[in-house]
């Protein structure tokens, strides 16, 4: 892994595109305020409980490039979230399993409180561990 990669667990809701792809796809996250993030960060995309979702972690991302506030960008790609996510993220998905093989929460000792904020930094051993279920996943 890069020196100096961060690793972030990020919440989120899920919702299909038109399309039938996952939303991870689109090349974007948002937030609701500026994220940390640096370019080559891994962020772990959780999918909480709201809607029905899944409580899991079904995708690993990149980013490409820092967090910017950019509400315009956000209305034009998802007008119901610009007003309460502005900061984006631009992201490439580096890898996914189904999303009822993704990692949940505790495997790597996140809780779902843990999440209130939107995202919490990792410890390396923290995202390995996860990972390391995905691959599992991914190969069951």
């Amino acid at each position: 892994m890069s020196p100096g990669r961060r690793f972030w667990v990020k919440a989120n809701y899920h919702r299909r595109r038109p399309d039938g792809r996952e939303w991870w796809h689109r090349g974007w996250i948002s937030d609701w305020r500026q994220a940390s993030y640096r370019r080559g960060d891994l962020i772990l995309l959780y999918l909480g409980a709201k809607f029905d979702g899944p409580r899991r972690c079904p995708a690993i991302v990149r980013v490409t490039r820092e967090s910017r506030y950019d509400p315009e960008f956000v209305a034009e790609n998802d007008p119901e979230a610009a007003d309460r996510w502005p900061y984006v993220t631009d992201i490439e998905c580096v890898f996914e399993v189904p999303i009822e093989s993704g990692v949940p929460l505790d495997v790597f000792d996140v809780t779902p409180n843990g999440l209130q904020g939107g995202y919490k930094e990792l410890s390396r051993s923290q995202f390995e561990v996860a990972a390391g279920y995905l691959m599992t996943a991914a190969n069951a």
